[in-house]
Order: C-alpha cells, then structure tokens, then sequence
C-alpha cells in the first residue's frame, strides 16, 4: 500500500464503512499495521477515527501505549504474548520514537530549542532523549552534552555543535538519565523483523509520529506493506502551502460542526480563521465552544465569533507586518481593522510598524556589509556557515540573539528590501505619528492613507 495523506484515507476508511466496493483501493480495516506521522493532533485525531471504525467490525480490546514512556521492546513482547481477552488485541502507540535516524537528529535539536525557549520543558526532554538515545549517547556524567568536543558531536549528531549554552539540556537529561535507553540492536530493527515475521493472527498495531525519517527500513517497510498515512500541514508561508493548510483546517471545523449539528455563516469562516490561526487544536476548541454557545440554534453568525472568539492583540499585531511584507493587501486591512476594534492604540501601531521596519534595515544593512548572504539560501547553511561568522563582529551581535530559526526568516524578507526603501518607509511613520499627535483627525484614517502609501512602495525602489 502506497503512502496517502491523511484526507485520502479518511475518504476511503468513510467508503469502506458505508460498504461502497472500492477495487481500486482495499479496505483499510483489513490490515492490520498502521502509521499516521506529522501534525500531532491530525495523527491522534486521525488514529481515533480508525480506532473506531475497527470497534464497529467486531470486538476490540485497546491496549494504549504512552510513546514517550514507553520501553519499545516490552510492547513488542506484549504483542506476541497470549491474551486471555477474546477478540482482537489493538496497541495504540502515541509520540512513537521508532522512525528517528541520524537524518533527522538536527531536526530534534531545534524542536527541543525552541521547547526550551517556550518554557516547555517535558517537550523540551522528549526531544533531548531522541537526540540521545538515536545517536547512542550513553549518559554517566552531569555534562554528556557540553564535554563532547566538536569533532565528537558533529560525527555524533551530523551537525555542528551549537555556540549558545547548553547547561539546561545536560541538567534535563542527567536527572532523567535512567529513562535514556542507548545501546544493543536498536528497537527499530527488532520491530522490523517482527513485522517480517507477521504479528499474531488477532494482533493490530497503530503507531503515530511526529518526525519521521522516510528513508528509515522500519518507515519503507510499513509504505510497502501496510499503511503510512501523512498528517503533516503544509509547511511555510507561500499562498500554496497557505491554501493547504486552510483547506485541512477548515474540514476539521466542519466536521466538529455537524458532530454538534451546527453549521457556520459562510462569512464568518474567514473571520474565525483570521482570529484563531492555524492551530488544529485552536481550532477544534473554538468551534466547540461556539457550538455550546448558540445552544439550540443551527447556526453561528458573525455576532457569535465576536462574542466567544477573542483575538491575541500580540499575534494580531505581528500578523499585520506579515500582511505589509506579503504585500497582502486586504489581509494588511483586515488586520488593522481588527486591532482598532479591540481598541489598541494608533501609536502602538506605529511603534510596532517602525520597530519591525527598522530591524529589516538593520538585518539588510548586515547583509550588505558581509560575505555568504544570497537568495534562498537553506536554513542549515544559513545556521552553519553564514552565522557564525557574523556572531564574531561586536557591533552585530545584539542584532543576532534568539533562536536561529526567527533570525533566518527575519533575514529572509529583509532581503527582500533595499535601505533606500526601508528609510522611505520609516520616513512615512514618522511623519504620521506627527500627524496622528496633532492634526486631530481620526487614527484609522491616517493609519489607512499610511498603509495603502507602504504597500504602494516597490521594494526595490531607489
């Protein structure tokens, strides 16, 4: 069975149920191994509905495995052991560690990063003890990872060791050294000849994942044999990867709907998702509580989500640069609208407006004034090769702190600009804060009249 996404199979798990004869594609409750790997809810969500659908076919005792406590070779024990259960045996592993590699450790190191720095720190340690375990990293001192010099930790990890402190991650994993398993055939192996092997007659398995390496024998054999269904929204900020994401998102806010045998004014869609975002757990939370909410009417109007859906002022304000640099006009609008309704002040704008233009002149003027910086350059190239160096100049440095992967995209659309521009710009807010400070006129005017000038500006203009 080939890889298919998550909506493909949903649909055919939908056909199979209703008893529709698909030749073309099987039954997916006949097998009996399934993977749903990327957006971690879109797994879960995703492996519930088959959970269920495989309950509605005869008896099934579940049996749910925590992933990220779990020893994989006892599951494995556990499913070629007898049952005194009659029926058919379903493991349930959530956050499974099976499908991780040497190719993807980078990957796991900017996740526990970024959880470290959102003050996630279980997150934070989930990853950590992937990183160490896939490249067998065995813990017995309080500094395993600070001690490894950097020849040692790029032939460990297959990246250059990080210039930032690394005193959390060595005192997150000594005090939990004794869960860290290094060593001996690794579970992955061990679950692939199981599977070669064929898992007892009323056995089923399901795993998900978040990060899965596609080249990994484990992850292959499953594509083949079994099914691995992709979870995983489209990534990055382009209009594709935008109406892909909106399109997944949108289904899972329909499909609670009719659970609650609700429906939703077709012009409030846009405005929910403007205020909520791409967050498949947001949006689930808040269709849920909007669907309580209008209590036994059918349907949700525009009034409902201004009541019950409340925007983040910060989010909302950092959405509106993202508009100007897009050049997304009525998203640019829409935002502002939004923000003046929740009464933040027309200065603050401003302020936040200048601020975010003046770090794009600063970031453009570091590109000009260094070697290495060229458009499209990767993120592993820019992390490795180009910021090191710029790490070494005093004068930048209080431009370059946080976590490598926001400065990245901060100089990805600075690029997009020249300093001539960018001064033209901070020039026009400027003027407008005069403006907004005496001439008495109202602030949306003056902030409107100041947006259409900025989208108006070529980004190459001399």
């Amino acid at each position: 069975m080939p890889q298919i996404t998550r909506t493909e199979f949903l649909q055919l798990l939908k056909n199979s149920s209703a008893g529709k004869d698909e030749k073309a594609m099987p039954d997916p409750r006949q097998y009996r191994i399934f993977l749903f790997f990327g957006e971690r809810y879109l797994c879960r969500q995703s492996a519930t509905q088959l959970q269920e659908s495989l309950a509605s076919t005869g008896l099934l005792n579940l049996n749910p495995v925590d992933g990220d406590n779990e020893e994989p070779t006892t599951t494995l024990a556990r499913m070629h052991s007898y049952s005194l259960l009659p029926g058919r045996q379903l493991y349930y592993v959530t956050d499974s560690r099976l499908f991780h590699s040497k190719t993807i450790l980078d990957t796991l190191w900017e996740k526990a990063v970024s959880a470290n720095a959102g003050n996630k720190p279980r997150i934070a340690l989930k990853n950590l003890r992937a990183l160490v375990e896939t490249a067998e990293l065995p813990i017995d001192t309080p500094t395993p990872l600070s001690e490894l010099t950097g020849p040692r930790w790029k032939k460990l990890f297959g990246f250059d060791k990080p210039t930032e402190e690394l005193n959390w991650a060595d005192s997150a994993l000594f005090q939990s050294r004794d869960e860290v398993k290094t060593g001996g055939t690794s579970p992955a192996e061990r679950y692939l000849q199981s599977f070669q092997k064929g898992l007892p007659a009323e056995t089923l398995l399901i795993l998900t994942a978040e990060t899965v390496d596609k080249r990994h024998k484990l992850f292959t054999w499953i594509k083949k044999n079994a099914f691995a269904i992709d979870c995983t929204l489209a990534p990055g900020a382009s209009k594709a990867a935008e109406e892909s994401q909106k399109e997944v998102l949108r289904e899972m806010m329909l499909s609670t709907l009719s659970t609650f045998g609700k429906k939703i004014d077709n012009h409030a869609i846009d405005l929910f998702f403007n205020r909520v975002g791409s967050h498949p757990v947001a949006v689930v939370m808040e269709t849920e509580k909007l669907a309580h909410y209008v209590g036994d009417r059918q349907t949700i109007t525009m009034e409902d989500l201004d009541i019950m859906v409340s925007r983040n002022r910060e989010d909302a304000i950092y959405e509106l640069t993202g508009a100007l640099d897009n050049r997304d006009a009525a998203g640019t609008f829409t935002i502002l609208n939004h923000l003046l309704d929740q009464g933040v002040h027309g200065l603050a704008i401003l302020s936040t407006l200048r601020n975010h233009i003046r770090r794009h002149l600063i970031l453009r003027t570091i590109q000009l004034n260094s070697s290495g910086w060229r458009h499209g350059i990767p993120f592993r190239e820019f992390k490795q090769n180009y910021l090191p160096p710029l790490e070494e100049v005093e004068k930048f440095k209080p431009h370059l702190g946080g976590h490598p992967y926001p400065l990245y995209l901060n100089f990805t659309r600075a690029a997009t600009f020249t300093p001539t521009s960018l001064k033209q710009r901070l020039g026009l807010i400027l003027k407008t804060e005069y403006r907004l400070k005496g001439s008495g006129l109202p602030p949306h005017l003056l902030l409107d009249e100041l947006l259409f000038i900025l989208l108006k500006i070529p980004t190459r203009s001399h």
